[in-house]
């Protein structure tokens, strides 16, 4: 049997619609969209079906070529990509400061070699503060897309020689162990499960086997409509054929409202809206209401410019976040998606659909246009990254603000405690000090470094999330975490870690730092009580830091002076949280990180004396600021006494 071309089908046009309104609303941050993400997973699945049956066609015609595959892939991709990325140039240089438009130039280079999302996964997370604001993060879609296209077609043809039959079930295999590693991986490494081809792989490939599937058993012979005179047996048919598509629209629908930013993804959760997509593409035809609507003008229309609708949403959200002192307002972001829409139309009108014209565009000026464009794009990201983002631009007195580097900062903040995590004590006479906790904790390792401490302690660190409490207790408290983070909780072992049961026997002291939520705190004393009747070792807790919001942007807008004596509302949990502390515990337990740093329960300066940022994100410290906690704690005898020099 001799597979004919697919022809086009305007209800994945109007599929494609269905995906891309809610990737954009989720981005504006219209949070009844919180699942909006899942529209990219319904993309995968439309990619893997398309390419697949243009691959199957031409092998079975004895027609493929593999360049000329490639050629056809550059044709849909880079054209709008190349002019986004180019009118995103100038408007960096105008919004990003130094450190920003350093890494936006790195970002430029990885996306023109389509390997963005290595880097945005080396960068992590997708879900974090700062992802708003990075204008180029939605092209790691691309850059799995392209390591799909640039390997499937291998495989297939490896695979085709043994015949359609066992073609697929070489697809189902692999795509079974794509979505068992995203299971597996999901939790204890969420980053490159997401950014990733072989955990996002099975998405690809279950519009492969539909391909496949359809391929054997095309549409119009798989919906014949039964005889209208059997009535009974009609009215049965037709129930279930309406109702399958239908359940196909629930299964894409439904985690755009459900899903959020703490559902475990790509995971099993994945296949509500991959299957999902799939029952739409192999049942809904033009003969269902689903496939009627789907291919109504509405829901084509969107679908044709959803490619670059997908390319520009997001650089023109996070610039319009970077130049803004305030977060936009619901209302401007929506306009903003309007503008979107209209942006969208005008590239798909006059770059998509013209380079998709062999006529108009000829072969040598796809690839002479694209790899030129290309290289010249790689040039200007160089520049940008090896200049460190041109903070020439910024007055003197500006330049140490705007140069603000969160990803190096970040950096910083966990290089210390992840060199002594679970390392073991030596026999040496210096204290043997195990550090508990999260990012704070992370934070004290930096403190302890700066005052010189270091040197003279033997420091061994252990991860606890806050999400997960870091508790020593003997019962169960799994109730008050977080429905979604319970699994990953579990999987860290709190304190039955083997290694932490050695180093909590062998330290001399054990100290205990988090941003403590209130149902932590109120569990607090009866750990401490545990590890001290247990360990017969002296604990002592560090308070939870804020200094409210903090970005570079917002203090630069300010006069030198104004900017020097900013001082921020602390969180109010946190000031409730640290009261009820500093009332539970004795001074010989507990230290009031906030008060020490803050000098004051209610407000926190974001500059020492001298002028240096204390804190670059709000929470955690620059070098300058675990220097001034440093100094304020070397006060306190209870900090002191555990110093013992060589």
């Amino acid at each position: 049997m001799t597979d004919k071309p697919p022809r086009h089908r305007k209800e994945l046009d109007g599929l494609r619609a269905l995906a891309i309104l809610p990737v954009i609303l989720f981005h504006a941050g219209f949070k009844v969209f919180s699942g909006g993400f899942v529209g990219v997973d319904v993309f995968f699945v439309i990619s893997g079906y398309l390419i697949t049956s243009a691959i199957l066609v031409d092998t079975s015609a004895g027609t493929f070529n593999l360049a000329r595959f490639y050629e056809r892939r550059a044709r849909r991709l880079l054209p709008a990509l190349l002019l986004v990325l180019t009118v995103s140039i100038p408007l960096a240089w105008g919004s990003l400061l130094p450190a920003d438009l350093k890494n936006f130039s790195l970002s430029l280079i990885a996306v023109t070699l389509f390997a963005s999302n290595f880097l945005f996964w080396h960068w992590s997370g997708y879900f974090d503060s700062a992802s708003e604001l990075k204008p180029l993060l939605h092209t790691w879609s691309l850059g799995v897309e392209a390591q799909y296209y640039l390997l499937f077609p291998v495989f297939f043809l490896a695979v085709w020689k043994f015949g359609r039959r066992w073609t697929l079930v070489a697809l189902i295999l692999l795509a079974l162990a794509s979505l068992i590693l995203a299971q597996w991986t999901s939790v204890d490494k969420p980053f490159f499960t997401f950014f990733l081809l072989p955990t996002r792989g099975f998405e690809l490939l279950i519009g492969a086997c539909v391909s496949l599937h359809l391929a054997q058993t095309p549409i119009s012979e798989s919906q014949q409509p039964v005889n209208p005179s059997r009535d009974r047996a009609y009215s049965i048919a037709k129930i279930r054929d309406e109702t399958i598509p239908g359940l196909g629209v629930a299964l894409v629908v439904l985690p755009i409202f459900i899903f959020d930013r703490q559902t475990p993804f790509p995971s099993i959760y994945t296949l509500v809206p991959t299957l999902g997509t799939a029952i739409l593409i192999v049942y809904a035809t033009q003969r269902v209401f689903v496939g009627r609507l789907l291919a109504s003008p509405p829901f084509v229309g969107i679908g044709l410019v959803s490619y670059s609708a997908y390319l520009w949403h997001q650089p023109l959200f996070a610039f319009a976040r970077q130049r803004s002192a305030e977060r936009p307002e619901p209302v401007s972001l929506a306009m903003l998606s309007v503008v979107v829409m209209v942006i969208a139309y005008l590239s798909w009108r006059f770059v998509e659909k013209p380079f998709r014209s062999e006529k108009i565009i000829s072969s040598a000026k796809v690839w002479s246009w694209g790899l030129g464009g290309s290289l010249v794009l790689i040039v200007l990201g160089t520049l940008g990254f090896v200049s460190d983002g041109f903070p020439n631009r910024f007055a003197s007195d500006d330049r140490s603000l705007a140069s603000l580097d969160t990803i190096q900062m970040s950096r910083y903040t966990d290089r210390l405690f992840l060199a002594a995590l679970d390392q073991p004590f030596d026999d040496s006479k210096r204290k043997k000090v195990l550090i508990v906790g999260d990012s704070f904790a992370k934070d004290l390792v930096n403190v302890i470094n700066e005052t010189g401490m270091l040197s003279g302690l033997q420091v061994s660190t252990h991860f606890i999330s806050s999400d997960c409490g870091n508790l020593y207790l003997h019962r169960s408290f799994t109730a008050s975490i977080q429905s979604s983070r319970r699994t990953a909780c579990e999987r860290t072992g709190w304190y039955e870690h083997d290694n932490l049961k050695r180093q909590l026997n062998e330290a001399d002291e054990i100290w205990l730092s988090s941003a403590w939520s209130p149902w932590v705190a109120a569990m607090l004393p009866e750990s401490t009580r545990n590890l001290r009747a247990e360990f017969n070792k002296p604990v002592l807790i560090f308070g939870s830091k804020n200094l409210g919001q903090v970005t570079a942007r917002t203090l630069l807008n300010l006069p030198v002076k104004a900017r020097f004596d900013m001082a921020n509302f602390i969180r109010s949990d946190v000031v409730a949280v640290n009261h009820q502390m500093r009332s539970t515990f004795s001074p010989e337990e507990f230290i009031d990180v906030s008060a020490l740093l803050c000098a004051s329960e209610l407000t926190c300066r974001l500059f020492d004396p001298n002028g240096y940022l204390l804190s670059y994100d709000g929470a955690h410290l620059t070098p300058e600021g675990a220097k001034h906690l440093g100094a304020q704690l070397m006060k306190q005898p209870r900090f002191r006494s555990v110093y013992v020099p060589n």
